[in-house]
């Protein structure tokens, strides 16, 4: 009750994520995190023209010139990182900017290919292949 697994709509999900994102639970939970982000490497995504996010190194987030890692729209968040929040629309942005620069957003890597319908156009390119 105190962990949300969180997906993003914009993303195609798949079974190919399943393991992973077990994996990741298992992970984030062993060593009891707060927070972690599903990421890959933007090389494995199907539209070339998606920057990056990220860089991850030893399961840790940073945000740098390195931006070598998009976030999936997957990640698992603990309830205690919206205490000081009050209900209304706001940017997940804003958990992982402070979690950025208490050194403490978490990643897991995903070796699967990143499927994102950014657009109109990435959606007709999907559909067509």
């Amino acid at each position: 009750d105190d962990d949300y697994l969180i997906f993003n709509p914009d993303t195609l999900w798949s079974v190919n994520y399943l393991t992973e994102i077990n994996d990741m639970q298992k992970f984030y939970f062993s060593n009891k995190l707060n927070n972690i982000l599903l990421l890959t490497k933007k090389i494995l995504s199907f539209d070339q023209n998606l920057g990056g996010d990220f860089e991850l190194k030893n399961h840790l987030i940073k945000k740098n010139d390195n931006k070598n890692f998009i976030y999936t729209g997957c990640q698992i968040l603990n309830k205690s990182l919206f205490k000081n929040y009050k209900v209304c629309n706001f940017s997940i942005t804003k958990i992982w900017d402070k979690q950025l620069k208490e050194n403490n957003l978490n990643g897991f890597e995903s070796f699967n290919k990143f499927y994102h319908l950014t657009g109109l156009e990435i959606f007709k390119k999907l559909k067509d292949s």
